[in-house]
């Protein structure tokens, strides 16, 4: 007899976490089981990847100034095109487009760009909102403080979490931990991918994940920009 393979389905939003709104549609679209008021939202799982605020907020702002490269070489692309010209001009960001510094973001937590913010990092407050978790008024004061964040309304989604660096591959090995806690990090990738393949209900292991080049970068990477930034500078001590 031949098994029935049931796709698994699923989306990558970073922003999704920051942003309930989506999930909050999808909660209330989940269809009730077998017709009755229980709803059928236990079977929305959610993975969440958890990084080190500050590399999050140093990789998201570099990022974002890679697009603005980008899109300024598509525009002297089009601009070239238009007027057959064989060379394009310089590629710089324009004035009014420039991005404020990382200094200047930190320094106003209400400031924002491109979704760069100090509360875009801030991750215990985008797992508030989930609502797993009893919450005291104070809590829902600084949501409501922080970019008048929600806290989704009771719900039976499934929440994973994980650290970034257990993505490492096999070929990437490390020792982590201390003490008699000592372990390689290939090993503890590999216990990873096992609770992770548990957790979506798969039959067929997981393969480990290799390191790629998502940024469309060509081999260099955003620290090629004079806007970029390098957390590590030591111009970022005291704002580390």
């Amino acid at each position: 007899r031949q098994k029935t393979v049931v796709p698994v389905k699923g989306i990558k939003c970073p922003m999704s976490i920051r942003n309930v709104l989506p999930l909050s549609r999808l909660l209330s679209s989940s269809p009730a089981v077998g017709g009755g008021e229980e709803r059928g939202d236990g079977d929305v799982k959610l993975i969440i990847g958890l990084r080190h605020p500050v590399r999050l907020f140093e990789s998201f702002y570099n990022y974002r100034v890679m697009e603005l490269y980008q899109e300024q070489e598509q525009r002297l692309q089009q601009h070239q095109h238009q007027n057959r010209t064989s060379a394009p001009p310089p590629l710089t960001i324009p004035a009014l487009e420039k991005p404020p510094t990382p200094e200047q973001l930190l320094s106003n937590p209400t400031l924002q760009w491109r979704d760069v913010s100090v509360d875009l990092v801030r991750l215990e407050l985008s797992l508030m909102q989930l609502g797993k978790v009893a919450l005291t008024r104070s809590d829902v004061l600084e949501l409501n403080f922080s970019g008048r964040r929600t806290v989704l309304r009771y719900n039976s989604f499934r929440v994973f979490l994980y650290e970034v660096n257990q993505l490492r591959s096999d070929d990437d090995d490390y020792e982590v931990g201390s003490g008699n806690n000592v372990t390689s990090s290939s090993r503890r990738s590999r216990e990873f991918r096992q609770s992770l393949q548990s957790y979506l209900g798969l039959t067929q292991e997981i393969p480990a994940f290799e390191r790629l080049n998502v940024n469309n970068m060509n081999g260099s990477t955003t620290s090629s920009y004079p806007e970029s930034i390098d957390v590590c500078h030591g111009r970022f001590d005291e704002l580390r």
